[in-house]
């Protein structure tokens, strides 16, 4: 990022907090039709390591991958797939790779920080996630696309009937949205396997 954008992203940070403008998340509904996965727990447990990348515009964030490993960590464990950091035979790893127009979401924010929250604006992060289990000779490797879409200010809601939540309890529920639909993958071709 040039320090001009970074100078931008500051002030309107600064603009937004001062003017009381919060920032309310919606999960995208993409996945929300999934079978319940959440309840179908592996009858025998299944241990993977873990190791995972977190990436905005293909770029590495290190500091954002601790908050993606517990995500991930949690939504393995929901299904009774036991994630280790020992080496085991079996291991997965998770990319996940923010698409995130930057310039388009400073103009908002300088907009919605302006008004003092009167014009509200709608951000939409984007996330591409790739996810590779390794097993022996056995790769499996899926790609997901996933979405989060944020209001500032005095903006509609995205969803109506639906509750917003915080930035970072929205990015649990795409990483929890993409991992039980990969178990599901997986489970289709006899991995992860649960009670019939």
């Amino acid at each position: 990022m040039s320090f001009k954008i970074k100078y931008l992203f500051v002030l309107v940070c600064a603009i937004i907090l001062f003017s009381g403008c919060t920032a309310k998340s919606y999960v995208d509904k993409k996945y929300e039709d999934r079978p319940s996965q959440k309840v179908l727990v592996s009858t025998v447990p299944y241990e993977v390591k873990i190791t995972v990348e977190f990436q905005r515009n293909g770029e590495h964030l290190e500091g954002v991958d601790k908050q993606l490993k517990d995500s991930v960590v949690s939504a393995f464990k929901s299904s009774g797939i036991i994630p280790t950091n020992v080496d085991t035979k079996a291991s997965i790893k998770v990319i996940c790779n923010n698409v995130a127009n930057i310039g388009g979401a400073v103009s908002k924010g300088i907009l919605t920080g302006l008004t003092l929250g009167i014009a509200g604006s709608t951000v939409s992060d984007y996330y591409q996630i790739h996810i590779e289990y390794t097993n022996g000779d056995t790769i499996v490797q899926k790609e997901y696309n996933h979405a989060i879409h944020s209001t500032i200010g005095n903006a509609s809601p995205v969803y109506p009937n639906v509750e917003p939540v915080s930035p970072n309890i929205a990015f649990n529920g795409v990483i929890e949205d993409v991992v039980l639909e990969f178990i599901a993958n997986m489970r289709s071709r006899n991995i992860f396997l649960v009670n019939p």
